[in-house]
């Protein structure tokens, strides 16, 4: 809890925001999440690792801090090499854009060090991230919607959906 806090004030990110999860594979998923819908088995099956990121009941486990009291929690596979390696030794850990809230994402450990070094305690410099838009998100509680379009469209969730024999929410 006092590590969520922590990045909401390092970003200035207002509290009553959930901070999503990054996970290294399917196995580190479980002990986030209170229930993996039919929906979202799928867009895993059809999208993980990659930028998608799916909402799920969150486990009762997880701090309020964490989920900002909405019960739910995003959480992403990633496909980052380097990411993946980190995340098998440390387990799941929040992932969010290094940048303060309302700012672009940092591209480089140097624009990440000019814009918030002075607040954290260590930058670990792997090159320059490989930008793009950030990840999709799709809320999988309840009716299924698309919350953010980013490298994955609106049209490709609801063709994936629509090969289960579901659909997007409007």
């Amino acid at each position: 809890a006092a590590a969520v806090r922590r990045v909401h004030t390092i970003k200035g990110r207002a509290d009553g925001k959930p901070i999503l999860v990054v996970i290294s594979d399917r196995a580190q998923l479980d002990p986030l999440v209170a229930e993996i819908t039919p929906a979202a088995s799928m867009l895993i099956a059809r999208f993980w690792p990659g930028p998608l990121t799916i909402i799920f009941p969150a486990s009762p486990l997880l701090p309020d801090g964490l989920t900002a009291g909405t019960g739910t929690v995003g959480v992403r596979q990633t496909a980052d090499p380097v990411l993946v390696r980190l995340l098998r030794q440390t387990g799941p850990l929040t992932g969010t854009s290094a940048n303060r809230s309302g700012q672009p994402a940092a591209r480089s450990a140097e624009e990440v060090e000019k814009s918030l070094g002075f607040e954290l305690d260590l930058i670990v410099d792997v090159g320059p991230t490989s930008g793009g838009p950030p990840s999709t998100i799709v809320d999988a509680v309840g009716p299924i919607r698309l919350l953010r379009e980013g490298p994955i469209s609106r049209q490709q969730i609801a063709a994936a959906l629509a090969q289960s024999g579901m659909s997007l929410v409007s």
